[in-house]
């Protein structure tokens, strides 16, 4: 809501007649200039801390702290036991993997030579190792061959926004 259409408070200034020389303050005040509160806040008595509640807080918190101290002794134990079975497994692990070190270069090789025995058997190597030239594919001497391809476009400068390069793509990308 505006203040647009309300009168001032204060009366115009200027000759006689407008009240310039009649101008008394008022007492009035607005709404929106008035004091909320005057003064501050100020505690109860009820809300005032004592010191006999500061010494009931302390005595609740040393009977609360023996029983953490006793919970995190117990969860020790428990990081101890296992931290000795971790040691015993990673123990367990580098047994095995010394067991089969040997059994991976094993497998290794046949892989190795296996791989060989398929390179001979392909085609691929029958390619190249028969006359020494690849050979061709019986769709590569076809007369038309790349007919699809399109030339790349050159780039034409048009000093005109809706005619130009980048408008027409953009156009095609997002409009239609």
């Amino acid at each position: 809501m505006t203040n647009v259409g309300r009168p001032t408070w204060y009366s115009a200034r200027g000759s006689k007649h407008q009240g310039g020389i009649n101008y008394v303050p008022s007492k009035q005040v607005s709404a929106q200039d008035v004091i909320v509160q005057p003064e501050l806040k100020k505690r109860k008595v009820d809300q005032l801390i004592t010191r006999e509640m500061l010494e009931n807080t302390n005595k609740k918190q040393e009977e609360l702290k023996p029983k953490k101290i006793e919970y995190k002794e117990s969860s020790d134990k428990q990081k101890i036991k296992e931290e000795e079975i971790k040691e015993e497994e990673i123990k367990e692990e580098i047994k095995e993997e010394i067991e089969s070190e040997d059994t991976e270069e094993a497998l290794k090789k046949e892989y190795e030579e296996m791989e060989e025995e398929e390179f001979e058997n392909s085609s691929d190597s029958q390619q190249y190792f028969s006359d020494g030239l690849v050979q061709r594919k019986w769709y590569d001497d076809v007369v038309f061959k790349n007919q699809a391809k399109e030339p790349p476009k050159q780039a034409k400068y048009i000093n005109d926004t809706l005619r130009n390069e980048y408008h027409q793509h953009f156009m095609d990308k997002f409009i239609k």
